[in-house]
């Protein structure tokens, strides 16, 4: 079992290693237009549609631009959730409109004020969840490699069980196209994803 855990690990981080290889070769306009077009695709899906809290990262260099998810939600009045990392783990704060609050973190990641209200996504409300989820490889089962920490995987597993599968909740990865892969290793800490939106 050690062994197993041991080439995981290492296939983790070899797959880290080539998307990163790939997102660099991206550069700030290809960005913004991919992004702009996987808002359009995303849109237009049912999770969109019905979601009426999104909670969004704010992105790190060569991750998908969340500013579209962000202002199209608030106009739509949706309800806006932002994290902030917390010792080892996700908390979410509601997003009014302000950007000027938001603050660089220990990795130059920004995030809200913790003067912000706080949002607890895991007492249910009947509201019906997006969560928008970061990561490096995807594929199209679901699985999600991301950056090793394991924020978002504590964070869904928390939700998952405050939140049944019919509660309507759901976790939909954000992905160039350059991030999709054929299978991602996976541990069983893993949580998956409902679904993957990419560019294409």
């Amino acid at each position: 079992m050690a062994e197993l855990g041991k080439d995981i690990a290492a296939r983790k981080k070899a797959l880290r290693a080539e998307i990163r290889a790939r997102l660099a070769a991206i550069d700030g306009p290809q960005i913004e237009g991919k992004s702009q077009t996987l808002a359009e695709l995303l849109f237009e899906t049912p999770w969109w549609t019905a979601a009426e809290w999104v909670f969004v990262y704010i992105p790190m260099g060569g991750e998908v631009d969340t500013r579209y998810f962000v202002s199209r939600a608030y106009r739509e009045r949706k309800q806006v959730a932002i994290p902030r990392m917390e010792g080892d783990d996700l908390a979410f704060y509601f997003y009014d409109g302000r950007t000027e609050n938001l603050l660089p973190n220990q990795f130059g990641i920004l995030e809200p004020d913790p003067a912000w209200k706080l949002v607890d996504p895991f007492s249910p409300t009947g509201k019906r969840l997006l969560v928008l989820a970061p990561g490096l490889a995807f594929d199209r089962q679901g699985r999600r490699l991301g950056r090793g920490k394991g924020f978002y995987d504590r964070f869904l597993r928390g939700l998952r069980a405050a939140h049944p599968p019919e509660s309507d909740s759901w976790a939909v990865g954000l992905a160039f196209n350059e991030q999709l892969v054929d299978r991602v290793p996976v541990s069983g800490h893993d949580e998956r994803l409902e679904g993957i939106v990419t560019d294409r």
